[in-house]
């Protein structure tokens, strides 16, 4: 995840932005296609019909690996569906709407 590095606002009090599952997915597909490739999974999204994506492979195993305390530097969350009509992502075949209600996001944890 180092190297999906996004910090817009340097020192900002919110601290580093959180990157959705998705927003991880479509920038490791550019950075190694070959892992969607041997994963055989898809970006995905609403109406692709797969039953696991590239971004639901990425954060249950994100999410497990948090939970274990294998890696200690990364939190994650949800984005909430409340009040939300729709939400789209740029992906590699175009316009990615997410599948899934409940959308998983993931930071790297501020080091002192």
């Amino acid at each position: 995840m180092s190297g999906v590095y996004y910090r817009p606002n340097r020192g900002h009090h919110l601290g580093r932005p959180f990157l959705t599952a998705y927003q991880l997915a479509i920038a490791y597909d550019q950075c190694f296609p070959e892992l969607r490739a041997q994963l055989g999974l898809t970006i995905g999204g609403r109406g692709s019909g797969e039953h696991q994506s590239l971004p639901q492979w990425l954060a249950l195993n994100l999410s497990r690996s948090i939970r274990s305390g294998e890696i200690v530097d990364i939190e994650g969350s949800f984005l909430s569906d409340r009040h939300r009509a729709d939400i789209a992502f740029i992906g590699p075949d175009g316009i990615i709407r997410p599948s899934v209600r409940d959308i998983s996001a993931f930071r790297l944890i501020e080091s002192d």
